[in-house]
């Protein structure tokens, strides 16, 4: 696991997640996807941590927007 200083593990397992799957599809998973792969049961928890790696500007997402989740530093 990299060094990612104030980030706790689940929040860590949805970032990698994000970012292989963006990597062996093309485009972005969706929640419904995210919450499957990383066993969470609660939408609203998983847009909490996606907004909390947001605000700590390792993900970035296009707000209404499906399947706009991404890395920071990708465009």
């Amino acid at each position: 696991m990299e060094k990612m200083h104030n980030v706790t593990p689940r929040q860590y397992q949805i970032y990698t997640y994000v970012l292989s799957y963006r990597k062996k599809h093309g485009y972005s998973p969706s929640y419904t996807e995210i919450l499957k792969a990383v066993k969470l049961k609660s939408r609203g928890n998983l847009a909490a941590i996606i907004d909390s790696l947001c605000n700590k500007k390792l993900l970035k997402k296009d707000y209404g927007q499906q399947r706009s989740v991404r890395g920071y530093n990708e465009d």
